[in-house]
């Protein structure tokens, strides 16, 4: 019971708790910086649940995101958390924007919740995944494969070639001959 001017209120603290909903964030937009222009992967909108993938020089990922509140918003802190990159949470802060650079090739899920007073939010979520470069692609690893392949053939080759001239030497250097023969592998 609330004593007012004209009587009396009666506030169900129960019932007022239960009522109240917990903060919710959302991801506003996904960036990436492609030949120094922002480049929109998500902008907020219906969400596709397959992972962007995006190219390993263009590795650097800007995430904004928000809390729907609205009568308190300079109240609200975000915590978030790059799952395959990072090892813990980050600390509470106001930034609204988090942005990663020179990520290593691999898949990567974006976590963020918010926090107003003591109620925390549920977090939010976005997956993307880094390509490898070129040169740590498959078709990378054939190619090495074929090279080394070729090189040990022509050393194999330049080995012969070599054993061939040491055997033709010795034949000549032994006969005391300097006609060429057609013999020299008796």
């Amino acid at each position: 019971m609330i004593a007012a001017e004209k009587g009396f209120f009666h506030l169900n603290l129960r019932s007022y708790n239960n009522s109240r909903t917990k903060p919710v964030v959302l991801i506003r937009s996904v960036k990436t910086l492609i030949n120094e222009k922002d480049s929109l992967l998500f902008g907020g909108y219906a969400y596709d649940p397959a992972s962007p993938h995006i190219r390993y020089s263009k590795s650097g990922v800007t995430l904004s995101f928000t809390a729907l509140e609205y009568s308190h918003p300079e109240d609200v802190a975000y915590s978030y958390f790059l799952e395959g990159f990072d090892q813990q949470w980050s600390g509470w802060g106001e930034k609204t924007e988090k942005e990663f650079s020179n990520l290593p090739a691999g898949k990567y899920t974006f976590w963020v919740k918010c926090k107003l007073g003591d109620e925390e939010s549920k977090p939010t979520s976005y997956s993307f995944i880094i390509l490898p470069p070129w040169y740590q692609s498959w078709w990378a690893f054939i190619l090495y494969i074929l090279a080394a392949i070729g090189l040990f053939g022509l050393l194999l080759k330049y080995q012969r070639l070599r054993d061939f001239k040491d055997q033709q030497k010795s034949y000549y250097n032994k006969n005391g001959s300097t006609k060429k023969s057609s013999a020299i592998w008796n």
